[in-house]
């Protein structure tokens, strides 16, 4: 939003923004949710069960699927929490019908949503496929593309006459290449290069030429190389193991998470070091590494 204010982009355009929260717009005037990412998605209860909103919700399967099981994580630590003699993550219940009017997330201090709620949610999104042209009414068109971040994750365009306006989320340009050593030759240690396969590369195919772009989450460190980042882990914990300790990696459990472990078993085969036990600690878990697997 612009200081709380809506505003059109230019005259004449389809599209208005307007910041939500302050009175501007309500959740009854919204038709529909995109859910770009996993990351997206942990509000949604709030929306889909606990306030106004009866629109639609458009998401990929792997985004669908991975979200519900962070709510269900979220859920569960809350219990956990609870059943420890505490008041739980957030506090009491959430008071049902809540509009979400003057504060968007303003539920959130008052109590976590529940299994049920997850559940709900849930089964209200519609699966949708890159590139699958979701149509809203007559004039307005929603088109999925990969946006290389994560499994399922997407860009979004929505056409409305002449009119098209792409909203570039957490997007990853490059292709994930993770350096492993090979051999050790006499002239030093060489290198190859291998590539990742659990998120799609990017995909620009339906956002060509737009007339309003949106863009959402930019790097913050634009000059950082994934592959070189996740190199310079690897080195430092096969370093700690070779030293006797433990390496602990605070992560979320989806994500490059997945793409990090695969990597780290066979870094650490590569180089040398005896089995190393590697533990994922989450109460969902199995769920998500057996949907990858």
């Amino acid at each position: 939003g612009a200081g709380g204010r809506d505003y059109t982009l230019n005259n004449g355009s389809p599209f208005t923004f307007a910041e939500y929260g302050n009175g501007i717009i309500s959740l009854e005037e919204v038709d529909v949710i995109l859910l770009s990412n996993f990351t997206n998605a942990l509000a949604l209860p709030y929306f889909t069960e606990l306030s106004t909103f009866k629109g639609k919700v458009f998401a990929t399967e792997p985004t669908a699927f991975i979200a519900k099981q962070l709510m269900r994580e979220l859920v569960l630590h809350e219990e956990e929490v609870g059943r420890g003699g505490r008041s739980g993550i957030y506090g009491g219940a959430v008071g049902r019908g809540n509009n979400l009017h003057t504060s968007p997330f303003g539920a959130m201090r008052d109590g976590l949503y529940t299994m049920t709620d997850v559940e709900s949610a849930c089964a209200k999104i519609t699966i949708v496929s890159y590139q699958q042209v979701i149509e809203i009414e007559s004039r307005t068109k929603i088109i999925p593309s990969s946006s290389g971040f994560s499994l399922g994750s997407a860009n979004w365009t929505v056409q409305m006459g002449n009119a098209k306006l792409c909203m570039v989320g957490d997007t990853v340009l490059s292709n994930r290449f993770y350096a492993m050593p090979t051999t050790r030759l006499d002239n030093g240690e060489e290198y190859t290069k291998r590539k990742t396969g659990h998120p799609s590369e990017v995909c620009f195919t339906a956002m060509q030429n737009p007339t309003h772009l949106v863009v959402c989450a930019p790097s913050l460190h634009p000059h950082l190389v994934p592959g070189d980042m996740v190199a310079r882990l690897s080195d430092n914990i096969c370093a700690t193991i070779e030293s006797g300790g433990s390496a602990i990696i605070p992560t979320p459990p989806a994500g490059i998470v997945f793409d990090l472990m695969e990597h780290l078993i066979e870094y650490i085969d590569t180089v040398g070091l005896p089995k190393v036990p590697i533990i994922f600690l989450s109460p969902v878990a199995h769920e998500l590494f057996e949907y990858i697997n």
